[in-house]
């Protein structure tokens, strides 16, 4: 994929610099994150039933079926 091999513009290595490393990586998982949200978001049908949530809880199933990347990402920025 040419973005990946060619586009290099917005890359830069950061050497013995670990705080600066942290914040670096942590902005553009927020960044990530946003972006993939919202791109979910658009692409649900806009009907009342992809509005809410469900009320007897069945939406967080995948967050506790550990070969989820749900239950993944919950441990690891939910802190367990």
């Amino acid at each position: 994929d040419e973005s990946v091999n060619a586009n290099d513009e917005n890359a830069f290595l950061i050497e013995g610099e670990r705080r600066a490393s942290a914040i670096i990586a942590t902005e553009f998982l927020r960044m990530f994150d946003h972006y993939k949200t919202r791109a979910f978001i658009a692409s649900l049908e806009q009907t009342p039933d992809n509005q809410y949530l469900a009320e007897e809880g069945s939406w967080t199933i995948p967050y506790y079926e550990p070969y989820r990347l749900k239950f993944r990402e919950r441990v690891v920025f939910g802190g367990g």
